[in-house]
């Protein structure tokens, strides 16, 4: 099913092995050796070696958009009521949720320090237009940015960044800078989204980058934010044909110059890509590709990358992953830390960001081609 607002967003033989019961694997082989020899007929086939273990599973646990920093990783866990609470997991420990307000979207969190060095997250809480029974939430509006203080629990709302008829989205923190897109109210198509630039702990924020064609908050699918270079995920849709834009991955310095694409997907019925979720981490930026057609786990070819760029050769590379993929995060300081992504986990469904659910798991670092 599309949601309103003309957007282009779609729902989407071997043989048995014999068995030891109760015996080791060396001493079953052996003994179905010795049996074989003793019913005479000459010699007898080797033994086949036992079958290797499976793989190793990487943790899953329910969630959407993640993130991660330091051996901290948050994510989004849909409640029975159809929002989404925030979910904290540190090293070591299980998952547990945090204790703010839930959310009727997944929270667009990006974790950084602030300038005193303490962790924070920092996020967007939206109003909803065209709100539906069925579950879909609408369209995003009137979006405020929050801080969450990772060691206190302490949440409050970045008032100073805050303006009427537009919505904050995306922020993006890096020892203490944050930067996040504001896009205005109501939808202007001559009123492109604007890159914006400011402090945490205080003062009015300003302009450092025009989005061309990006005019709602839903055109917004990630940013970060590191130690000089900024990367943004957003949706450009002509104003005569909305349905039919391109999402695109940018990159550039962090004070909005330079910004140049680095990867495009389409909307629409024949090339329907989506692009998202940029995060760095050890010279490279990771973010996720996913082909809304063809839908279906019988796909030959994988509907979902993640897909990573060395900063400083500019070579990218990719690798597949099982299900409708909605984010990838890195860890910047702990680069050997495995990804986490979140995905619908093999139901290669676009629609289950509006009406089902996703897990977070683990993939390595390595297997890029």
């Amino acid at each position: 099913m599309d949601p309103p607002g003309g957007r282009r967003r779609r729902p989407v033989t071997s043989a048995p092995r014999a068995r030891c019961n109760g015996v080791r694997s060396v001493a079953c082989a052996l003994a179905a050796t010795f049996a074989a020899a003793g019913c005479g007929g000459g010699p007898h086939p080797t033994p086949p070696r036992p079958a290797p273990p499976p793989p190793r599973q990487a943790p899953v646990a329910e969630g959407f958009h993640v993130v991660q920093r330091d051996g901290v990783a948050l994510w989004s866990r849909r409640t029975e009521d159809g929002r989404h609470a925030l979910v904290i997991r540190r090293v070591g420990r299980p998952p547990r949720p945090v204790g703010v307000r839930p959310s009727l979207w997944p929270f667009d969190a990006d974790l950084g320090e602030d300038a005193r060095g303490r962790l924070v997250a920092v996020y967007s809480r939206c109003g909803a237009h065209d709100r539906q029974r069925s579950g879909y939430p609408g369209n995003r509006e009137s979006c405020d940015l929050y801080a969450l203080d990772v060691a206190t629990g302490r949440e409050r709302r970045l008032a100073a960044l805050s303006t009427r008829g537009a919505s904050e989205r995306t922020p993006a923190l890096d020892r203490g800078t944050i930067e996040f897109v504001r896009v205005g109210e109501p939808e202007q198509p001559d009123f492109p989204a604007r890159l914006m630039r400011a402090r945490l702990d205080g003062g009015a924020p300003h302009t450092i980058a025009e989005l061309p064609d990006t005019t709602i908050a839903d055109d917004l699918l990630g940013a970060d934010l590191d130690r000089g270079r900024l990367a943004l995920a957003v949706y450009r849709a002509p104003a005569l044909d909305p349905a039919h834009g391109e999402w695109v991955v940018l990159l550039g310095r962090s004070d909005g110059r330079g910004l140049h694409v680095v990867d495009t997907g389409g909307a629409g019925e024949e090339h329907a890509e989506r692009r998202g979720s940029p995060t760095f981490a050890a010279g490279a930026l990771y973010w996720t590709a996913s082909n809304d057609e063809p839908a279906g786990p019988a796909a030959e070819v994988p509907n979902a990358h993640v897909r990573r760029r060395d900063l400083r050769t500019g070579a990218t590379t990719e690798r597949a992953v099982d299900g409708y993929l909605i984010s990838v995060a890195a860890d910047a300081v702990r680069p050997t830390a495995p990804l986490l992504i979140s995905a619908d986990d093999g139901g290669n469904d676009p629609s289950v960001e509006w009406y089902s659910r996703t897990v977070v798991r683990a993939i390595p670092t390595r297997g890029f081609r």
